[in-house]
């Protein structure tokens, strides 16, 4: 193959035979493939960052101003708290 690298399988194959060396056609198809892909590198895959999913319990951008217009109402942000967990502790 070095000799004639555009000799077909089969002649490679024969004289090959007449050298009393037994391959098989398949056996050089590899090897010829293999020397074709010498210095070939294969591209790195890129990587994909798996997609976040949305969290379930977001709050809409009109509930946080209602809250934080209830914890100025309240007097604080603590006071609200307090206030909510007191809710808490009705609604249970």
């Amino acid at each position: 193959m070095a000799e004639n690298p555009d000799a077909a399988t089969n002649d490679v194959v024969a004289a090959m035979k007449k050298q009393r060396i037994t391959v098989g056609a398949n056996y050089v198809s590899t090897i010829r493939s293999k020397l074709k892909g010498e210095g070939k590198k294969k591209a790195a895959k890129k990587k994909i960052a798996p997609k976040k999913q949305a969290a379930t319990d977001q709050i809409s951008l009109s509930a946080l101003k209602e809250a934080k217009r209830l914890a100025a109402k309240l007097g604080g942000i603590d006071q609200a708290k307090e206030a909510i967990s007191a809710l808490a502790q009705l609604t249970d």
